[in-house]
C-alpha cells in the first residue's frame, strides 16, 4: 500500500492531475491506483483517513506568536459536462449559471510570524447523495459536515498551542446563528461576513413603508471611525487617498450580544468604491478604529483560500477527475487536497532552494520561483524520464533519437 501511496502522490504532483489513467503507465497500475482508492480492500485509502493525515501535517513546523486564525470555505467542484458521474449534484459555475458538480468544505490557517499558509481540512460530498438530509440511517447535512470540521481544526490547534487565541474566518454562505453559538461554545472568536438582508435589532418604517425590523445594512448604528488610506487596492486598480468608513453597532440575538460593522470605502472624490456596504459580525468586543481596523483586515485575509482553490485547480487539476465511484472520487479530490498542503507548508524552503530555481528555470520562469512554475519544471523531468525508459526499453538508437526530437521543431 506505501508503495502504491506514494507513487500515486508523486504522479499526482507532476502529471498535474487526477486523471487516474493518464497518471498510470499500463492498465495494472492503474488497477493499482483504482483499488488502492476503491474502499473495496482492508486497505484501501478512505477521505477521513487521508483528511487526518492533513490535519497531522498541517500542524508540523508551524508557530504562531499572538493569535492563531482558521480559514472556512465551500468550494465546488464543478463537472459541467460529465453527465454519468455518480451522485452528482447541481453547483454554480463561475458565472453563477447551474451546472453539474460536487460540493466541499475547506479548512486552512495563516502563521501570524511568516504568513505561511498551511491546508488542515478537506470534506468533500454530495448534496445528490442518498444520505444526504437523510431522515434515518447514516445520514449528514450541510451544518454537520461545517460545525464538525469547525471543532475538529478548533480542537486540533487548541490541544497544539495551549495558550493561544482562535478566531474563525467565514463568508456570508456561514451567515447562521447555529455557527454564532457554536463558534462561542468553543470559546473562541469569529469575524464572519453578512448577508444583506440581516436584520437589524432596530424597528421602523422600511422601504417599502411597512413597520418592521430595519435592515442592518440601513440601521442606525452607534459609532463611525473613519480613516485615511493612501493606497487602495481593488481588482488591479489603485485609489489614491481613499476614506475608510467603519460605522459599528451592535446586534442581539436570543441571550448573545455581537458586534458588527458596516464597511464602506469611497475614493478621494467622495464616490462609493462597493456598491453596497460590506457588513461583518463578530463576538470580539471592539470599541476603537484600531480593534475595528483589525477585525476588518482579519476578514479580508480570509481572501487567501481563494488563491488555494486556484492552485488546486489550475495546477493540481482538482476537477479533472474521469473516475465513476463516488468514493473514489472523495479520496481523489482528499489525496489532491494533501498534496497541495505540501507546497504550501514547503514553498519558504523551495525558494531558498537552488535545484527547485533550477527546476523553475526548466519551465520557462524568467527568474521567478513559483509553485506553479516548480510543477511545470516537475512534469518536464517527468516526461524526461519516461523518454529514456521508453528509449531503452525499446532499445532506440541516438540517430532515431535525433529525428523525433526533430519534430519538436
Amino acid at each position: 500500500m506505501q508503495k502504491n501511496l506514494t507513487s500515486l502522490l508523486e504522479k499526482m504532483s507532476t502529471a498535474q492531475t487526477t486523471q487516474l489513467w493518464t497518471m498510470s503507465s499500463d492498465g495494472l497500475e492503474y488497477e493499482r491506483y483504482k483499488n488502492l482508492l476503491s474502499g473495496r480492500l482492508i486497505n484501501s485509502l478512505s477521505p477521513e483517513g487521508i483528511d487526518a493525515q492533513t490535519l497531522c501535517r498541517g500542524l508540523e513546523n508551524v508557530a504562531f506568536k499572538n493569535r492563531i486564525e482558521i480559514i472556512h470555505d465551500g468550494c465546488d467542484i464543478r463537472k459541467q459536462y460529465s453527465k454519468k458521474l455518480p451522485n452528482l449534484a447541481k453547483v454554480r459555475d463561475l458565472d453563477g449559471d447551474i451546472v453539474n458538480g460536487y460540493n466541499s468544505f475547506n479548512s486552512l490557517f495563516i502563521s501570524d510570524i511568516d504568513k505561511s499558509i498551511h491546508l488542515l481540512s478537506h470534506t468533500s460530498y454530495s448534496t445528490a447523495d442518498p444520505h444526504y438530509n437523510a431522515i434515518a440511517g447514516v445520514s449528514f447535512d450541510h451544518d454537520s459536515i461545517v460545525l464538525n470540521q469547525i471543532t475538529a481544526t478548533d480542537q486540533a490547534l487548541k490541544t497544539r498551542f495551549k495558550d493561544l487565541p482562535v478566531r474563525h474566518l467565514l463568508d456570508r454562505g456561514h451567515d447562521d446563528q447555529t455557527v454564532f453559538e457554536h463558534i462561542n461554545q468553543l470559546k473562541s472568536s469569529f469575524v464572519i461576513r453578512l448577508k444583506a438582508s440581516r436584520n437589524s435589532n432596530e424597528i421602523g418604517l422600511n422601504k417599502k413603508g411597512k413597520l418592521g425590523p430595519i435592515k442592518l445594512i440601513d440601521a442606525q448604528l452607534d459609532h463611525t471611525h473613519q480613516q485615511l488610506l493612501e493606497k487602495f487596492i481593488w481588482k488591479n486598480k489603485c485609489f489614491e487617498q481613499a476614506k475608510l468608513n467603519i460605522t459599528q453597532g451592535t446586534l442581539q440575538l436570543d441571550d448573545n450580544t455581537y458586534t458588527v460593522l458596516r464597511i464602506e470605502v469611497f475614493d478621494r472624490k467622495g464616490k462609493n468604491i462597493f456598491k453596497d456596504p460590506m457588513l461583518l459580525i463578530t463576538n470580539e468586543l471592539s470599541s476603537n478604529l484600531s480593534e475595528a481596523f483589525a477585525i476588518y483586515q482579519a476578514y479580508l485575509r480570509r481572501s487567501k483560500i481563494e488563491s488555494v482553490f486556484r492552485f488546486l485547480k489550475d495546477n493540481l487539476g482538482w476537477e479533472d477527475f474521469r473516475v465513476r465511484d463516488f468514493l473514489v472520487i472523495q479520496n481523489v479530490l482528499s489525496l489532491c487536497f494533501f498534496v497541495a498542503g505540501y507546497f504550501y507548508e514547503h514553498q519558504h524552503m523551495l525558494v531558498n532552494d537552488p535545484q527547485v530555481a533550477l527546476i523553475c528555470k526548466m519551465a520557462n520562469s524568467k527568474g521567478k520561483i513559483t509553485k506553479h512554475f516548480y510543477l511545470e519544471g516537475l512534469k518536464i523531468i517527468a516526461n524526461y524520464s519516461l523518454f529514456n525508459s521508453f528509449v531503452k526499453e525499446q532499445n532506440i538508437n541516438q540517430d532515431t533519437v535525433n529525428q523525433l526530437l526533430k519534430h519538436l521543431y
